[in-house]
């Protein structure tokens, strides 16, 4: 295609999707709750998958990315990381906030290279806020983030593209 297009459409689930998942909060459960729902698949009533990441490989020009330098941020809340997946435009910074009044640690590996650590950020203060480097994603691909500090049920994913647009 010579002068572009548009990729639209949906994932869903086939199969049965009746268990919840529920994981035990083993530390600051007097804050965190007793438990929390696993946000690794969250299927909707229709069996929509919510947070799938679709990409095009060897997309290499095309249409601005939309969205403009708006700046990105992973915060900490309610003892869960928000947004649980996010597409961070490659060459970008990303903002990692605790929103929370106990120790959270956001310990990032790229799933690219062997698991190897981006970042291991330990931010024990409210409202306290770190700025990533766009160094630190050496490259485009998948990231995974949990956290170090007693709370192994915080994950997210860090999808970097530098794909010309994403939404």
């Amino acid at each position: 295609m010579t002068n572009g297009g548009t990729v639209r459409g949906s994932v869903h689930l086939e199969g049965d999707m009746s268990i919840k998942r529920q994981l035990a909060v083993s530390k600051d459960a007097n804050f965190c709750g007793v438990n929390k729902s696993s946000p690794r698949l969250r299927v909707g009533k229709s069996k929509g998958v919510q947070d799938a990441i679709v990409w095009l490989e060897g997309v290499s020009e095309g249409k601005k990315r939309t969205g403009g330098n708006k700046q990105l941020s992973l915060d900490q809340f309610k003892c869960e990381y928000n947004p649980h997946v996010l597409l961070l435009p490659y060459g970008s910074s990303l903002d990692i906030v605790n929103s929370d009044p106990i120790l959270h640690n956001v310990h990032t590996y790229d799933e690219n290279d062997a698991g190897r650590t981006v970042f291991n950020i330990a931010q024990p203060i409210i409202s306290q806020r770190t700025t990533v480097k766009q160094t630190q994603f050496r490259k485009p691909g998948l990231y995974f983030a949990t956290c170090d500090a007693g709370h192994p049920w915080m994950s997210a994913y860090i999808m970097v593209t530098n794909t010309p647009i994403m939404r």
